[in-house]
């Protein structure tokens, strides 16, 4: 059996069954508490040992696993500017003195995995099973390869935790997200499509808009094809736009055919709308539940898109992350013990066959995982 595989399902393992031993209680989720918890209530040591585990595993990989790890390391060794300039900044400081092409992948791995860490212990009700999703979305896999792109991920998530502390200040919520547009964009330019997003959740709206909203989104995820280049090139300035976060001269507007990845937006779509439908929200939830409520909406207006073109994968990537949080959110909101437990059963079931094909297809080339000599 590959290495790969082999921690993975030790980790998946340890993982399933603590989250089993720690799961609903029968009693509702209390989400998201502004004030600290004890440190064996909150599992922050497993958390800690979790996250070095990761970072190691996936910093001390060999250069060869992850299809642009090569390329990272050409530009590396050479002290190259392609790169955003954060992402430069950070790579040129590290070359220059003297520090290895595996020190700074330890590097990124930290600065990929442990906020996102972070950012479950902190706002997830269930965490394990945020773990879980962290894995089977592919996104601890996916930042083997796109590793600007998933730190980017990681500064957003981070950002959605401080928006929540601050949500009562009337600039401080404005102010963080300004601030993590500019950063992100700053790794990869590819977040300006899902970063202002941060600011989109800020417009509130009638329960009776969101139900509106939900239902077009339910008719966009059932009768719109998969939105791809063709539909798109018929828009004016359409690929002017795209060209300003694709990388160089990439072909990004070229067209990813395969049933198998409309199924995957069409369920994932799926999913989130019956949550949101069934999540109790309303005029009396704290102003955080209704924030990431309309975060998780916009979410659900993306993935009816059914996005199927290079550049526009990236918005369904990070669409992914988001939702390692989101979802257990949702299902907390939901009241009604059966159609929780259909759900998470739906969501753990569902997102293992996503984590099989993308390991089946061997998507970043992470396979044949060894570590760096």
């Amino acid at each position: 059996m590959k290495v790969y595989l082999l921690f993975l399902l030790l980790v998946l393992a340890a993982t399933t069954v603590i989250f089993w031993v720690e799961r609903y209680n029968d009693r509702q989720v209390s989400y998201w508490q502004p004030t600290p918890t004890p440190m064996m209530h909150n599992h922050t040591f497993y958390f800690i040992g979790l996250s070095l585990v990761l970072i190691l595993f996936a910093g001390l990989r060999g250069d060869s696993v992850g299809s642009d790890t090569g390329t990272y390391k050409i530009y590396y060794m050479h002290l190259s500017s392609y790169y955003e300039p954060g992402f430069v900044a950070l790579q040129n400081f590290f070359a220059q003195h003297g520090f290895s092409f595996t020190s700074f992948k330890v590097l990124v791995s930290f600065l990929t995995v442990g906020p996102i860490m972070f950012t479950i212990n902190k706002l997830s009700p269930y965490k394990f099973l945020s773990v879980y999703l962290f894995f089977a979305t592919y996104s601890y896999f996916y930042s083997f390869n796109i590793m600007r792109q998933y730190v980017a991920l990681a500064f957003i998530l981070v950002a959605v935790y401080f928006i929540l502390w601050v949500i009562k200040h009337p600039i401080g919520k404005y102010a963080i997200c300004l601030i993590a547009i500019i950063v992100t964009y700053n790794f990869h330019k590819s977040s300006i499509v899902i970063s202002p997003l941060l600011l989109l959740g800020m417009i509130k709206m009638s329960e009776r808009w969101q139900k509106r909203m939900l239902i077009i989104g339910a008719i966009l995820l059932v009768c719109l094809p998969p939105l791809s280049a063709q539909m798109l090139s018929h828009i004016p300035g359409m690929t002017t736009i795209l060209k300003f976060f694709a990388d160089g001269d990439s072909p990004f507007m070229q067209n990813r055919s395969g049933t198998l990845r409309y199924l995957l937006s069409f369920v994932k779509g799926g999913l989130v709308f019956f949550m949101l439908w069934l999540a109790n929200i309303n005029k009396a939830s704290s102003l955080a539940e209704q924030y990431l409520y309309r975060v998780a909406l916009i979410l659900f207006i993306l993935y009816s898109f059914k996005f199927n073109a290079p550049a526009f994968t990236r918005i369904m990537q990070y669409a992914d992350g988001l939702l390692i949080f989101i979802i257990p959110f949702l299902l907390s909101k939901i009241e009604q013990k059966k159609w929780r437990l259909v759900l998470t059963v739906g969501v753990v079931g569902f997102f293992f066959v996503n984590l099989l094909a993308g390991l089946q297809m061997n998507i970043g080339e992470i396979a044949p995982y060894h570590i760096t000599k």
